[in-house]
């Protein structure tokens, strides 16, 4: 359910892995998953919306990174070229 078009019913692509990288990187790097909630319902409303929170001890760098491989839209997500 992390993966933004798959909750949203959309087509698999690349930019679906980029997707799925970035939330790696977000758990690896925060200790939880960026759109955990205690119900599915919840998580895809937060999965949809794109909302997570960035804890201020991440660097800028981590910040950017993150933000730019979250993105809504898939071609707007960083890309691994």
């Amino acid at each position: 359910i992390y993966f933004s078009e798959i909750a949203m019913r959309s087509s698999h692509s690349f930019e679906t892995d980029v997707w799925s990288l970035g939330i790696l990187i977000y758990t690896l790097l925060v200790g939880q998953p960026p759109f955990d909630t205690e119900n599915v319902l919840s998580t895809l409303s937060r999965v949809a919306k794109v909302e997570y929170e960035l804890p201020t001890s991440l660097s800028v760098e981590a910040k950017d990174l993150i933000n730019n491989i979250l993105q809504k839209q898939p071609e707007k997500r960083l890309t691994l070229n």
